[in-house]
């Protein structure tokens, strides 16, 4: 269910910000998919789409949600947790 999925998102991004970690996160079916390290978003989607297995024929559904908060503490004026690029 994506909103389980979306709440242990949430979860994870909360628990990782006091480390000054990415602020964001894939959860696919429960499991912690990808988190966003020194590199940006579209990066960590990119390191994401090359680890994941292709299916037969190399077609299938996609799945799993992003979740990018800010992170606690987070200096919104200078490090907004937004997408720019192909948003």
């Amino acid at each position: 269910n994506e909103m389980v999925d979306i709440a242990r998102g949430f979860d994870v991004v909360r628990a990782l910000g006091p480390f000054d970690v990415g602020q964001a996160v894939v959860v696919t079916d429960g499991r912690l998919e990808a988190i966003e390290g020194a590199e940006n978003t579209d990066a960590m989607l990119a390191r994401l789409a090359l680890q994941r297995p292709l299916p037969e024929g190399g077609v299938g559904p996609r799945r799993g949600v992003l979740v990018k908060r800010p992170k606690p503490r987070q200096e919104m004026r200078v490090d907004m947790p937004a997408k720019l690029r192909g948003a």
